[in-house]
């Protein structure tokens, strides 16, 4: 009788499972240091004050062009089967984490944050609100 008196005492008790918040939140501090560096990124370039590139001089540049073209024109259904691979593989991840609730939210979070980017860009560019470099 104790013996089957605890077992549903056990089964009454709610079990605290850890569902992959700490990654969700960890994705959420990704997602919002992405945007602060996007932010940082446009108020440098509004500022004109943009980091030195180092320029490849031409004949670098030819020849990377020329390889890419060659590897392309030489094989191009090994290329294409290398990223029906990868978009095979990156469509079963994504359905295999929207199968979980949490991953599911972190998804539909992104998308709705990346939809308000874009109106958030395209209002400022139609409106003019963009900030102007400063003459110093």
């Amino acid at each position: 009788m104790h013996r089957k008196r605890k077992m549903l005492l056990t089964m009454a008790t709610p079990v605290r499972v850890k569902r992959g918040e700490g990654l969700l939140s960890l994705l959420i501090i990704f997602e919002c240091l992405a945007c602060f560096f996007i932010w940082w990124g446009g108020l440098v370039i509004a500022r004109g004050k943009q980091p030195e590139h180092h320029n490849l001089d031409r004949v670098e540049q030819q020849r990377r062009a020329d390889w890419v073209r060659n590897e392309l024109e030489q094989r191009p259904w090994l290329w294409l089967a290398f990223e029906l691979l990868a978009m095979m593989v990156f469509a079963d991840w994504i359905l295999t984490k929207w199968e979980q609730r949490p991953w599911r939210a972190a998804m539909l979070w992104t998308i709705a944050m990346v939809v308000v980017l874009v109106v958030v860009v395209a209002l400022t560019v139609h409106f003019g609100w963009g900030m102007k470099p400063v003459k110093v």
